[in-house]
């Protein structure tokens, strides 16, 4: 199927499918004695990309930064369009679901380190999954399809406008 360019999409869509964009850091540091502590989680922000209820193109630039209080941001990883069967924490915690053995994890290895996908799946029903992508970009297009095209009044019936939304 041809995707038209003038496909149209909003935001906040856009952040559901990109849902579980995250970011890894080093190992936590240490105090000079040689106690561990704990990693804190990084920050990740979303910086730029269409505006709030905007409808634009279907293919769309997203920037992202982070930052890491007790390290460095190694790599991003971001999900696109994971299926409605999983749940949110599934989506944000996958690795917690493969320690309780309800999703089993597959690494598709890249062409450089920290460029992996990640590809999780349900151990009942392996054909429902969804995959992180890794990468050490600042940004990145994303294209979205839809199967609703939107539709005009001509008379007393409905005709396809060429646009689409969802």
């Amino acid at each position: 199927m041809r995707l038209s360019t003038s496909k149209l999409f909003t935001l906040p869509l856009f952040l559901l499918t990109i849902v579980g964009l995250m970011a890894f850091s080093g190992c936590g540091s240490s105090e000079s004695t040689g106690t561990k502590v704990d990693n804190i989680r990084p920050f990740i922000r979303i910086t730029g990309g269409p505006p709030e209820g905007q409808r634009d193109s279907y293919t769309a630039r997203i920037w992202w930064t982070g930052w890491d209080d007790d390290g460095i941001v190694e790599h991003y990883e971001y999900a696109l369009d994971p299926p409605e069967a999983f749940s949110v924490d599934e989506i944000n915690l996958p690795d917690e679901f493969v320690k309780m053995g309800t999703l089993n994890l597959t690494t598709i290895r890249g062409p450089e380190d920290k460029t992996d996908t990640l590809r999780y799946e349900r151990v009942d029903d392996p054909s429902l999954f969804f995959e992180y992508v890794q990468t050490r970009d600042f940004s990145r297009s994303f294209a979205f399809e839809t199967p609703i095209a939107d539709s005009t009044s001509q008379g007393s019936s409905r005709v396809p406008s060429g646009r689409y939304s969802g």
